[in-house]
């Protein structure tokens, strides 16, 4: 009899320009579900062809039970004709929460869960950490689970590759990794325990550096929704042995890189951007800052000067 798990249904093939959208909100911070749609057609200008929502970027750990449950409701909405693949976090500071949106994930439709490590209350090993990680999988057991691993933000650093290794062991559901760090090592400890590609491994952070991860086998970047078309780009490009090609895609992302880092807090810029090309997302939410007007104008102007703007 065949082998067969939960994470061979699980649907990220190597095509995946997958995004990290932003959520829209209205000037009064509600939630703007109306804004989604014009955003995901964006998305799709740009060759982002999957979604992981409510992550970082989504401020989803800004928002309510309630606002996510809305909000992935409104992202599967649109996903026919759009995207191949949305994946839904739904990591909260309670695990009563984190469990509740897990089954509402596997119940809407997502295609994968995707649950980080606690940030206040932080697992002291892996072994904890896994025992956490599978109290929620449990409750969508037959839904695709990620590990989403962000120390940058969590604190918590452990080895990536005894992660996955103990998550196979224990977690039915595992499927795989959403890599969030910056150490090529861990991401390869990890490549080495994924079977072949049978366990799925996603790199986030890449936006200004995705080629020096290519060659680990980190074809899937979960990026800025901002930045499809420079990644597939990029990829494209390397995979046919253009380096020459790849390097310049490489260099047009750091530019952009290098500018958005002279304004201050990561999800303010994004948003303000997309306004730039077209999709109003609304203000960020306290503590966050909007970009005041004229740092918007000279942000404005410095991305047109390197063309990633007309």
């Amino acid at each position: 009899m065949a082998d067969t798990r939960v994470c061979d249904k699980f649907n990220m093939d190597n095509d995946c320009i997958m995004a990290a959208p932003c959520t829209p909100m209205l000037d009064n911070g509600d939630v703007n579900l109306e804004g989604f749609e014009a955003y995901a057609d964006n998305m799709v200008t740009t060759g982002i062809n999957s979604l992981f929502v409510n992550g970082t970027l989504g401020e989803g750990m800004s928002m309510t039970v309630t606002e996510r449950k809305a909000a992935l409701e409104q992202w599967i909405k649109l996903k026919p004709d759009r995207f191949k693949t949305i994946i839904a976090h739904v990591s909260c500071s309670s695990i009563r929460d984190t469990t509740e949106l897990a089954k509402h994930a596997a119940g809407a439709g997502a295609d994968a869960i995707a649950v980080m490590c606690p940030t206040l209350f932080k697992p002291s090993s892996i072994t904890q950490l896994v025992k956490y990680l599978k109290a929620v999988a449990d409750q969508a057991p037959d839904t695709p689970f990620l590990y989403y691993d962000i120390n940058v933000l969590t604190g918590v650093i452990f080895d990536t590759g005894e992660v996955m290794r103990q998550c196979k062991a224990e977690i039915a559901s595992f499927s795989g990794i959403k890599y969030s760090c910056r150490e090529l090592g861990n991401f390869e400890a990890a490549q080495l325990e994924s079977e072949n590609g049978r366990y799925k491994l996603a790199v986030g952070a890449v936006d200004e550096m995705l080629l020096p991860w290519l060659p680990l086998g980190a074809h899937v970047p979960i990026c800025h929704s901002l930045m499809g078309t420079i990644h597939r780009a990029t990829r494209e490009a390397y995979e046919a042995g253009d380096m020459k090609a790849a390097l310049a895609s490489q260099d047009s992302a750091q530019k952009v890189g290098i500018i958005k880092r002279k304004y201050g807090s990561d999800i303010p810029i994004s948003k303000a951007i997309l306004r730039m090309m077209g999709v109003d997302m609304g203000p960020v939410r306290l503590p966050l800052q909007d970009m005041a007007p004229e740092a918007y104008e000279q942000l404005q102007s410095e991305l047109k000067a390197v063309n990633f703007l007309p």
